[in-house]
């Protein structure tokens, strides 16, 4: 079973990678452009995240000019089986669905199915009427009000709608969509893809619509909304009006 890294260690690794980087190209440059002694202090970095269990494993790789100035490997690609990261690791890329989903949108609205202006609820009446959660001061509790007014298209496509996601909320919105069972896609729950957006329609909102960017569970509900729109799932949408047509002959959605 491969560990999976919270969104704050993540983000963590990723400025870690990059400082190394950075610091990489300062004083005593090789021809590459890069500095001996500051590539060699990035192995140690990944490791001593590794052992302190901020990260199952770690792979970074500089290029420069088509040509690799480092490479490093540390840590577990499966803790369970205790099987090393190697230099072929395959890593989930989270969120790479979502430009494409993004792209079927404005397809449907090149097609004159659907405007960016419309009203969530045309296609999804669930989310009809929103409630709005309002934390209070001292952000242990809240209070739930209407929203002022529905939640668009563009709301979606702008992660502008007050849709979250619950890894990255405070505790008691993340209870809340837990106890409702909403998949932030990094689970897997029962169900299709609309029984997931119908149980997030019963969520509050964390800001009203419009008036904040706030990352969240937008794409999703986009993705349901090609589905109701085009009367196809959206694998077949991706596939017949995406993928073939630009003949990405390696790229799948499931």
């Amino acid at each position: 079973m491969t560990r999976q890294i919270p969104m704050g260690e993540r983000l963590w690794l990723t400025c870690t990678i990059l400082f190394a980087w950075s610091i990489a190209t300062l004083a005593d440059e090789k021809p590459s452009g890069f500095s001996p002694q500051k590539l060699e202090a990035i192995p140690a970095a990944l490791k001593k995240a590794v052992e302190k269990k901020q990260v199952a494993g770690a792979s970074a790789l500089i290029a420069r000019n088509g040509q690799i100035v480092h490479r490093t490997t540390v840590g577990l690609q499966d803790i369970e089986a205790n099987k090393p990261i190697s230099e072929d690791t395959l890593f989930r890329i989270a969120s790479m669905s979502k430009p494409i989903t993004s792209v079927a949108v404005m397809i449907l609205v090149d097609d004159g199915k659907l405007k960016t202006t419309d009203p969530l609820s045309k296609f999804v009446p669930e989310f009809k009427e929103m409630k709005v959660l309002v934390p209070s001061k001292d952000g242990k509790s809240y209070e739930l009000v209407d929203a002022k007014r529905e939640i668009t298209i563009h709301d979606l496509l702008t992660h502008s709608s007050g849709i979250t996601y619950r890894l990255i909320n405070k505790p008691f919105v993340a209870n809340m969509y837990i106890k409702a069972g909403v998949s932030d896609g990094l689970s897997e729950t029962p169900g299709t893809m609309a029984d997931n957006v119908k149980k997030l329609a019963k969520m509050p909102l964390v800001c009203q619509p419009g008036s904040a960017w706030e990352y969240g569970l937008n794409t999703d509900v986009l993705g349901h909304v090609v589905e109701v729109v085009s009367g196809k799932s959206l694998e077949e949408f991706f596939r017949e009006r995406i993928f073939e047509p630009l003949k990405m002959n390696n790229t799948f959605f499931n």
